[in-house]
């Protein structure tokens, strides 16, 4: 027993995991499952919050709205509750969470369905939406495909169309960090891999062809109780804002 301790301490070897597209899709479609990670969804938490933001900030929301990267699907429920002059589709990378997304609202009148956003070009054609969520989504994506994913936003956006685009402000990755005990790979616990200041994330927006609106730190209210707003005060001691990007096409 003492032998197979001292081998096993020898051969533990910290180092970090090398994400690729089957790593990701295997991760997601299994927390896509898990229901402490669904509720520590952003967009669960202040998801309405979210979408009052952008009425005060960026002008309505109507006609057909894209939520890339839509998750486990609750931004989406929020906006299907805004009213009858919202069409709502997703684009999500896990395919677990598409088939459970489509599943969920299957049958809403006012609900265009999911497609996969594993490859671009997503199927959807150029300039078909209105407005564009990429909520909590950036700080997921590899360096070097993000700009590539964000002109793609564009091309899905008609002229005059809103980006709104969410990530934690300044986040420090590797406090964030957790080790697997069997086999030493470090991870971010919900696959961060970069993290956005104020100036980095309006920066690369403009330099996908966006027009800035506004790109600053905020804190979301979730409710407005008595409660609510205690909890909210407490949760502002210990955590950054989180930036919010809103911009336009040409």
């Amino acid at each position: 027993m003492v032998d197979e301790l001292e081998s096993s301490v020898s051969t533990f070897t910290p180092h970090d995991v090398v994400w690729d597209d089957a790593k990701i899709a295997r991760y997601w479609d299994y927390l896509s499952k898990v229901p402490a990670a669904l509720n520590n969804c952003w967009s669960k938490q202040v998801g309405k919050a979210l979408l009052r933001y952008v009425l005060r900030n960026g002008g309505g929301l109507r006609g057909r709205i894209l939520d890339y990267g839509c998750g486990p699907g609750f931004l989406i429920g929020d906006l299907l509750e805004m009213g009858p002059d919202a069409f709502v589709y997703g684009a999500e990378y896990s395919q677990e969470s598409v088939r459970l997304v489509n599943q969920r609202f299957r049958g809403h009148e006012r609900f265009g369905g999911v497609s996969s956003a594993a490859t671009i070009p997503t199927p959807y054609d150029d300039h078909y939406f209105d407005a564009v969520f990429f909520v909590e989504t950036i700080e997921h994506i590899q360096m070097n495909q993000q700009l590539r994913a964000l002109r793609e936003l564009q091309r899905l956006l008609r002229t005059g169309g809103m980006v709104v685009v969410t990530t934690p402000n300044e986040e420090s990755i590797d406090a964030s960090k957790a080790v697997c005990p069997d086999c030493g790979a470090t991870f971010h616990v919900v696959q961060h891999v970069s993290s956005w200041s104020q100036a980095s994330l309006r920066s690369v927006m403009e330099e996908a062809g966006f027009r800035t609106i506004s790109c600053a730190p905020t804190h979301l209210r979730a409710r407005s109780s008595f409660v609510a707003s205690l909890r909210d005060r407490l949760i502002r001691r210990r955590y950054l804002p989180h930036l919010i990007y809103l911009g336009r096409t040409p």
